[in-house]
């Protein structure tokens, strides 16, 4: 059994449950994110891949650009260069 929290514990965000809470929290996002990365990699061979910024954003933090290469994706755009002026 744990130990009582201090009021220091609780000042400095040692709060037990909260923390127990927040990995539980982090590893069901990890989970998630992994399933839609891997369902991503599964469509990606022999394509082109446009990016917007937020997407672009996203496999910089969640995935790599190597992975997408390696599954296939014939090269990797910025959809914002492809967009004609009017």
């Amino acid at each position: 059994m744990r130990e009582l929290q201090t009021e220091e514990d609780l000042c400095h965000g040692r709060d037990w449950a909260t923390n127990d809470v927040n990995m539980a929290a982090k590893g069901l996002l990890e989970r998630g994110i992994t399933a839609i990365w891997q369902k991503l990699l599964t469509v990606v061979n022999n394509a082109l891949v446009y990016l917007d910024s937020r997407t672009a954003e996203w496999i910089h933090w969640c995935g790599s650009l190597q992975d997408l290469i390696d599954a296939g994706a014939l090269n990797v755009c910025d959809i914002a260069s492809q967009r004609v002026s009017q």
